[in-house]
C-alpha cells in the first residue's frame, strides 16, 4: 500500500464508520504500519529525538517486542514498562504523538536533565540559595548559603534536578526553582 492507496482506504474508513478519538488512532497507526515505503530513503532527521528517559524505554519495549509496532507507541500498550509516563507525555500535544513514531523509526536520546537554582533571600551584593549538600547525611543534606557570583557562574554546589526538589523537605518545595542553562 502506498500512501495515496492509504488515503483512499482512510477516507472510505471514515465514510462507513462512527468513530471515537480511540478508534481514529488506532485505525490511523494500522494505516502508518501497512504504508510501504517508497524506493527513495526515508528523510532521517538531523539529530535522534530528545525524549524523557522513561518514554524512550517505552519506545524500546514496543521496537523489541515481537509483534511491536507504531501502533503500540499511539495506542499505549498497557503491558510495557513505563506505560503510564508515556500515555502523560503524549497527552500533553499532538507534536509527542510525532516524536513518539519519529523516535520508533529513528531512534532516541535522553532529554539533558533540567538543572535549577533556588533563590531564598536576596541582599545588596549576594544571594541566599538552598542546595543539596551531597556529601552530608541523606537525611539532613539540604542547606542555604550566600552567593555573591552572577548566577550564570555558580558553581554545581548549588544546581538541585527536579528529582532533587520532590525528594526534599517541604521548606524547599516552597522555594520557587529557577532554570539554569547549564554547558555540559
Amino acid at each position: 500500500m502506498n500512501k495515496e492507496e492509504a488515503k483512499r482506504a482512510f477516507n472510505l474508513w471514515l465514510e462507513n464508520n462512527i468513530y471515537t478519538d480511540e478508534t481514529l488512532a488506532t485505525e490511523v497507526a494500522k494505516l502508518i504500519d501497512l504504508i510501504r515505503p517508497e524506493n527513495k530513503p526515508l528523510p532521517i532527521p538531523r539529530k535522534l529525538v530528545e525524549l524523557p528517559q522513561k518514554v524512550g524505554m517505552y519506545v524500546n519495549n514496543a521496537l523489541n517486542h515481537p509483534e511491536g509496532s507504531v501502533r503500540n507507541l499511539i495506542d499505549i500498550n498497557w503491558d510495557y514498562a513505563y506505560a503510564d509516563e508515556t500515555y502523560a507525555f503524549e497527552m500533553k500535544s499532538e507534536e509527542n504523538v510525532f516524536k513518539l513514531i519519529d523516535a520508533y523509526h529513528y531512534g532516541w536520546t535522553p532529554e539533558p536533565v533540567k538543572r535549577f537554582v533556588l533563590p531564598m533571600v536576596k541582599a545588596k551584593s549576594s544571594t541566599l540559595y538552598a542546595f543539596k549538600d551531597r556529601d552530608a547525611d541523606p537525611d539532613e543534606n539540604w542547606d542555604a548559603g550566600w552567593d555573591t557570583k552572577n548566577i550564570n557562574s555558580l558553581g554545581n554546589y548549588c544546581l538541585v534536578t527536579q528529582s532533587d526538589i520532590d525528594s526534599a523537605p517541604a521548606w524547599v518545595k516552597a522555594i520557587k526553582p529557577v532554570p539554569v542553562e547549564v554547558e555540559e
